[in-house]
């Protein structure tokens, strides 16, 4: 029995049933992968945007320095 090669036959490639298995589950975790860094992404744009929001509506948390006193009067020379 002779097998004839054809242009459709040399570039296919026989794929076992591991690495089928093998395929199907690493596209499912990139999926799961991906999922979760765009829910991770989001959330954290929402943060941002409710902290933005709470720093717009309080003052200035820096106070205003006042001027420096000296607690002892200076020793003359």
């Amino acid at each position: 029995m002779t097998i004839s090669a054809g242009k459709q036959n040399l570039l296919q490639t026989v794929r076992t049933k591991s690495q089928v298995k093998g395929d199907i589950t690493n596209e499912a975790a990139r999926a799961i992968i991906r999922i979760e860094a765009e829910r991770q992404s989001a959330k954290t744009a929402r943060l941002r945007e409710a902290r933005l929001a709470v720093q717009a509506l309080q003052p200035d948390a820096v106070p205003e320095r006042r001027a420096r006193t000296r607690k002892d009067p200076p020793k003359p020379r």
